[in-house]
């Protein structure tokens, strides 16, 4: 009876000592932290400057005199304010108002060169002046007739992409010699069109 009850004393003494296993699991109010997301590099964007040199074709209608006009130009950058212009350009007159015959009615051409002096700069990322000295000699093909004018335009690019732009322009002129068919033309010219850079 003495040595069970000595036994079971040891017995006892053992387990209050005995270690007590690790829990390997997190207290649950402890914060768990994850590792911070790794930031991607944004790519950059393509740059939407314009070359300020680029050569550019054009399409747009427009008025000469009084004339309505529809024609296409091209235009050379030779450096970042001066692009070397040259265009043609026709209208449709008739010679009787309110009566429709194709025989009243043939082309009036003009065929333009120009000095078009650009801003060296682009306003706002959009907008681009410009002026111009230009000569015209026109052509009409049913009086078999023309004559010369010289022109002092104002202008402006837009640019929509460095690619594109749509222009607005207007200038005055004046008739320096003609045939005697040759009709006067003279005063106010306008023009609104769009022109693509390559």
């Amino acid at each position: 009876m003495k040595t069970t009850t000595i036994l079971l004393a040891l017995a006892l003494q053992a387990s209050l000592f005995a270690q007590k296993p690790v829990s390997t699991a997190a207290p649950a109010n402890s914060a768990v932290t994850t590792p911070a997301p790794t930031t991607m590099a944004e790519p950059q964007p393509r740059s939407q400057t314009p070359v300020m040199d680029a050569t550019a074709f054009g399409m747009g209608v427009g008025s000469f005199g009084q004339y309505s006009t529809l024609g296409g130009h091209l235009q050379i950058g030779v450096l970042d304010w001066l692009r070397l212009s040259g265009a043609i350009t026709g209208a449709l007159p008739g010679d009787q108002a309110g009566s429709f015959a194709f025989s009243n009615y043939s082309f009036l051409w003009q065929f333009s060169g120009a000095l078009v002096f650009t801003a060296s700069k682009i306003y706002r990322n959009i907008a681009r002046p410009y002026t111009a000295l230009e000569m015209t000699y026109y052509l009409d093909s049913k009086a078999k007739a023309g004559g010369l004018n010289g022109a002092f335009k104002i202008g402006l690019d837009l640019y929509m992409t460095q690619d594109y732009s749509i222009y607005v322009e207007a200038g005055v002129m004046m008739n320096f010699m003609r045939d005697t068919q040759a009709p006067v033309i003279s005063g106010a010219l306008a023009g609104l069109g769009a022109r693509t850079f390559f």
